[in-house]
């Protein structure tokens, strides 16, 4: 079997990485001494559109895959952010689609548009 990433994925990677070159190693070491949220990452995340790359375009979102989104999530932690970075932006990406997939209707009107894709 082979694992390797698509041309559309390997530009996704490319993108994520791209922003991530904004957050230096000093930005992480900041965060790790205070224990402060990186919100300046979660707010590049959310202007780049990528907060809801695995959501369904009928709610705001990509319409890709959770493929596309690990692989956003590697490129997060790679750059420097390691689990902070990703975990940073992880609720958005991760944390509702049970609700997409799962949820009645009722779920998915209530708990899906107050999430900040962009």
């Amino acid at each position: 079997m082979t694992f390797r990433m698509t041309n559309e994925q390997e530009e996704i990677r490319s993108q994520i990485l791209r922003i991530c070159t904004q957050f230096d190693d000093d930005y992480w070491l900041q965060r790790d001494r205070t224990g402060d949220f990186p919100h300046e990452l979660h707010r590049a995340m959310a202007d780049g559109g990528w907060l809801g790359i695995a959501m369904p375009e009928a709610v705001g979102g990509a319409g890709l895959g959770i493929t596309e989104a690990t692989i956003m999530m590697q490129a997060i932690a790679e750059s420097g952010g390691g689990a902070s970075g990703a975990s940073a932006v992880h609720m958005n990406i991760f944390g509702l689609n049970p609700v997409v997939k799962f949820g009645t209707d009722e779920q998915r009107a209530r708990m899906l548009p107050p999430l900040d894709f962009r």
